[in-house]
């Protein structure tokens, strides 16, 4: 009995292992822009002005874009690393 008692002994000494923390899960989310009875992704636009720079300037590393959407001239313009141009836009 002896050797039962050392098993009980060693299973109420051993740690109960540790829960894995719960993932926080992030929402889906997508930004919708609606004007004159139509609808677009913002991430729809961000792709094509990124798209669009891509194929314009080969070789050039994007680190920062930002996109502005005017919706009554139908375009999104952009500037790329701080740098814009009247030629930097897509047609919505």
């Amino acid at each position: 009995m002896a050797e039962a008692e050392k098993k009980t002994e060693t299973a109420k000494k051993a740690p109960a292992p540790k829960k894995a923390p719960a993932k926080k899960v992030e929402p889906k989310a997508s930004v919708v822009i609606e004007y004159a009875g139509s609808q677009i992704l913002a991430k729809d636009v961000l792709d094509a002005a990124t798209k669009a720079f891509k194929a314009a300037n080969k070789g050039v590393t994007i680190k920062t874009i930002e996109v502005y959407v005017k919706p009554e001239e139908n375009v999104a313009y952009y500037v790329v690393n701080g740098e814009g141009s009247e030629d930097y836009k897509v047609s919505l």
